[in-house]
């Protein structure tokens, strides 16, 4: 396990039991607006998480996700990978069900996840991409610290988004 925040929620490795409910909730309409994931059943997720739990334990991961979990049940996930319009960088990523908006647990995964990757020394810089119109998922990158640094429009979708980045914290702290 990761962390233990508030209520019982908890960050932790992804299972295969994850896999309905992973695919339901990416598969809503208010969370595919803001995600370009796209999965065609709940076998290729449950494929997914075995590929996302393969880059657990290394240094040079490509994409580490774990789950956002209240109980047994997955209520979202957070994540460290590629930023997709610059996969040189690293992107912080997060998604949490449409039933646990507006409590909270998004900006409290994303802190506890931003310090779980420093204290492991898995990620100094963090980016992120966001919609414009989100101004939910907006709130809670500031939230956490990161600053507006751009906006672009994205290459496949055309979306407009915002570039966010957390500078690393400076040495001795």
């Amino acid at each position: 396990m990761i962390a233990t925040l508030n209520d019982g929620i908890v960050i932790r490795e992804l299972a295969e039991r994850d896999a309905p409910r992973l695919f339901e909730l990416m598969n809503r309409p208010e969370v595919r607006a803001f995600l370009p994931d796209r999965f065609a059943s709940v076998e290729e997720m449950g494929e997914v998480i075995d590929w996302l739990r393969g880059n657990y334990g290394k240094a040079e991961y490509v994409r580490l996700t774990y789950a956002v979990s209240d109980g047994d049940e997955l209520v979202g996930w957070v994540s460290a990978g590629p930023l997709p319009s610059d996969e040189s960088r690293r992107e912080l990523a997060y998604c949490v069900h449409p039933d646990r908006w507006g409590q909270g647990v998004a900006t409290s995964a994303a802190r506890a996840f931003i310090d779980w990757l420093r204290a492991s020394g898995l990620a100094g810089e963090l980016d992120a991409e966001v919609h414009t119109d989100n101004a939910a998922s907006i709130k809670v990158l500031e939230s956490c610290g990161f600053v507006r640094s751009g906006a672009f429009a994205d290459r496949e979708s055309g979306a407009s988004k915002f570039l966010y980045r957390l500078q690393p914290l400076p040495s001795g702290m």
